[in-house]
């Protein structure tokens, strides 16, 4: 797989991606991977971490995202 063969569909707080994250497994989407910027190769990068699904699974990805009240709005 390719860099561009997958597309950011979530942005928060670590807490709330790691949330965010489990929910999209749960939904049976694998594909989902975070990019925890806390990480000591990203300290040079401020900001929220970020989940990142294959392109086939984003449309269900960003609904099963807008289905849960407790996600945060990225």
């Amino acid at each position: 797989m390719k860099k561009d063969d997958f597309v950011k569909v979530y942005q928060g707080s670590a807490w709330s991606v790691d949330l965010v994250l489990s929910l999209l497994k749960s939904n049976g989407i694998e594909s989902a991977m975070k990019l925890d910027k806390s990480d000591s190769a990203y300290v040079f990068l401020s900001g929220d971490d970020e989940i990142y699904v294959h392109k086939d699974d984003e449309a269900k990805a960003l609904e099963v995202i807008k289905s849960d009240p407790g996600a945060e709005k990225n």
